[in-house]
């Protein structure tokens, strides 16, 4: 009776864990993402030779920035991007935290994180 319940509780715990865990896909990166608190939306897909594209704009001003560097650094999507408006040059570091929900860290001539959310 004590193994049952033992066997029961790890097999609980094991599936409980599992479900916790969120193994990062680069192809989940890939749809249009949105944040709550900014204008800034984002668009990942990948071109017709495999290659990672990104295009990131303001909602509210309509300024599509300059991509000039994207690669990945392990499961982190890093972009280098220019505003052409004011020649400001930034770093976006994205990390996913499920296949829905991005967090972008920015560095550069701004220093803040943006919060996504896929919407397709």
């Amino acid at each position: 009776m004590k193994n049952a319940l033992l066997i029961i509780l790890v097999s609980l715990f094991a599936s409980y864990a599992q479900a916790q865990d969120y193994t990062v896909e680069k192809d989940d990166y890939i749809g249009y993402w949105t944040s709550d608190g900014t204008t800034a939306e984002v668009i990942i897909w990948k071109d017709i030779n495999g290659n990672f594209q990104i295009v990131q704009f303001d909602t509210y001003g309509g300024e599509v920035f300059e991509i000039l560097d994207i690669h990945f650094e392990g499961n982190s999507l890093s972009v280098r991007t220019r505003f052409k408006s004011t020649n400001h040059v930034i770093t976006s570091k994205y990390n996913l935290s499920n296949e829905f929900l991005m967090e972008c860290k920015i560095a550069g001539d701004a220093n803040t994180i943006i919060e996504y959310k896929k919407l397709k």
